[in-house]
């Protein structure tokens, strides 16, 4: 998931400076045009894969319930002994 995160960061940058570079329009706008994609299509991974995370994450913190084997369910007094 972190890999994504920085791929879609990188991505983002590029795109920040896309009109900056020197390169004709019809190819800046097929380069937007992929990466516009790209970002969405990382964006709804990443959304799925929190999702998921957060799935395990409530699995976990569900409490295990352990049944009591033993019948006898009444606390016996100890003897206090004097030594």
């Amino acid at each position: 998931m972190l890999t994504r995160l920085r791929v879609l960061f990188w991505v983002g940058v590029f795109v920040l400076f896309l009109p900056y570079y020197g390169i004709t329009d019809f190819i800046r706008s097929v380069i937007t045009f992929i990466a516009g994609f790209g970002i969405i299509f990382l964006a709804l991974r990443l959304r799925h894969d929190y999702k998921l995370m957060k799935l395990r994450l409530k699995r976990l913190e569900q409490p295990v319930v352990e049944q009591s084997i033993s019948t006898n369910t009444e606390e016996k007094p100890q003897m206090a002994t004097n030594g």
